[in-house]
């Protein structure tokens, strides 16, 4: 298949810190000996990033041993090589976005590391690379823990999300936080709203793993960051330069809108009369579409939740890697590209991915989308043997 997912991972060169992509056997294995090895260079490839950032101890989670053998390191991965080869796509509504919510992150400090090695050229410390590695490289981090046995719980206290930030001793959330620009809010909905969602989703048996990774990643890089500024002896200023690292308070805000999108990713939107039922119920009107047609996520105004949201449902490792299939060949056999006026993408797939057990179940979540996001999906003309849909952004 011309132009594969495969082939545009393998022709990435290198991540942020320049660590090298290396898209063969060490993160996708096409036999069954590979397939285990490519699992462990998935979740080194992972933890790599929040090391050569200083930021290693935001992987401390509670439940480190269920990750490092059931977390989705190879979808993770994917989905972040996914995130890269489409910049075109989203970096200029991400920088647009941010910047209108995130005090500095277009000023020139005149400070510039290896924190920002793609930047020196823009008058700031935005980069693309670094926002989408920090959310896309976490968001899942939970999911290993969704149902487990604590989910079926019959003491209220306990489905309450007081009680999850008290035995984590979490103590900063995105939304007790306080940010730099006044006037703004760097969250999408309220922090009521995410109460109610979590207690919906543990009476229902799951431990939400979106809003578990969230609020651990904020109290986990707030700590960090104060522990790193405090040992350097330093006291709070707009930028601290600690081996050759960049620390900035612009960067708290940056971590509490980071927090919230992966907070928010798997808060599941209503728009049928039995869930919507059940959603008032729980406090959960601003999530009923039928009701809120402009809570349904839109590029320029949520463009990292955007994102996020979009390309987990598209990305196809996690939903098509089997025994019959390996990562590598589910690459192979799928293929993204861009569409402008009006601003969009591609996907193409073969008739090896078709017949797939998992592929109808897919492309109806792609074909549900516009349920609750601004986007138009339509199948659009053949491209030599494959069949594709066409996504609009609105």
């Amino acid at each position: 298949m011309k132009g594969n997912l495969w082939k545009k991972y393998k022709s990435l060169d290198e991540s942020y810190y320049h660590i090298p992509i290396g898209t063969n056997e060490q993160l996708f294995g096409r036999d069954e000996a590979k397939q285990h090895f490519s699992v462990d260079g998935c979740r080194e490839f992972i933890k790599r990033h929040f090391d050569e950032g200083d930021k290693l101890e935001a992987m401390a989670f509670p439940f480190e041993d269920e990750w490092e053998k059931n977390g989705k390191h190879q979808h993770t991965v994917a989905l972040y090589l996914m995130g890269l080869v489409l910049e075109s796509v989203f970096n200029e509504s991400l920088h647009q976005n941010l910047s209108e919510l995130i005090d500095a992150i277009d000023k020139n400090s005149g400070v510039h590391t290896q924190e920002m090695p793609w930047n020196n050229d823009l008058a700031g410390w935005y980069d693309y690379r670094y926002t989408w590695f920090l959310t896309c490289l976490y968001h899942d981090t939970a999911s290993c823990i969704e149902s487990s046995e604590e989910c079926y719980c019959l003491i209220e206290q306990k489905k309450q999300i007081g009680f999850f930030l008290g035995r984590n001793n979490i103590q900063y959330t995105p939304y007790n936080y306080k940010p730099i620009k006044p006037l703004v809010c760097l969250t999408r909905f309220s922090e009521d709203l995410i109460k109610n969602y979590f207690y919906y989703r543990m009476d229902s048996g799951y431990l939400d793993h979106g809003i578990v990774a969230g609020y651990l990643m904020f109290d986990k890089l707030v700590k960090n960051f104060n522990e790193k500024v405090h040992k350097n002896g330093e006291g709070y200023t707009d930028v601290t330069l600690i081996n050759g690292l960049n620390y900035r308070l612009a960067h708290l805000d940056h971590f509490a809108h980071i927090a919230d999108a992966i907070i928010c990713h798997n808060l599941w939107m209503s728009y049928d009369d039995v869930n919507n039922k059940k959603y008032k119920e729980y406090g959960l009107m601003p999530l009923i579409v039928t009701n809120n047609p402009d809570n349904r996520l839109s590029l320029p105004k949520n463009s990292l939740q955007f994102m996020l949201c979009l390309l987990d449902t598209i990305e196809p490792v996690k939903r098509f890697t089997s025994e019959v299939m390996s990562a590598q060949e589910v690459l192979e056999n799928i293929s993204i590209t861009t569409t402008n006026n009006p601003q969009g993408i591609v996907i193409a797939w073969t008739e090896k991915l078709r017949t797939q057990e998992k592929f109808y179940k897919w492309l109806g979540d792609i074909q549900e989308l516009p349920k609750w996001m601004n986007i138009t999906v339509k199948p659009c003309r053949h491209i030599g043997d494959d069949c594709c849909v066409k996504i609009t952004f609105r």
